[in-house]
């Protein structure tokens, strides 16, 4: 099943008040952890960002894009 992390992003140009749901890679599934700092893609032209893993979720199923 499919795992989801909550990531706070940290973007100092921006007010980020809520987390952004990104979709955990297979081959770190059993690493992270909330808690953890991460890269994610963020924004259009898929610029790398740091954040801090706030919640993690199974999903039965994915039926948006994340």
């Amino acid at each position: 099943m499919p795992i989801t992390a909550d990531v706070i992003v940290d973007v100092p140009t921006m007010q980020t008040d809520q987390p952004f749901t990104y979709l955990v890679p297979s081959e770190v599934e059993t690493a992270i952890q909330v808690g953890m700092r991460v890269e994610v893609p963020f924004g259009n032209g898929n610029r790398h960002v740091q954040g801090f893993v706030v919640g993690l979720r199974v999903q039965d199923s994915i039926e948006q894009k994340i």
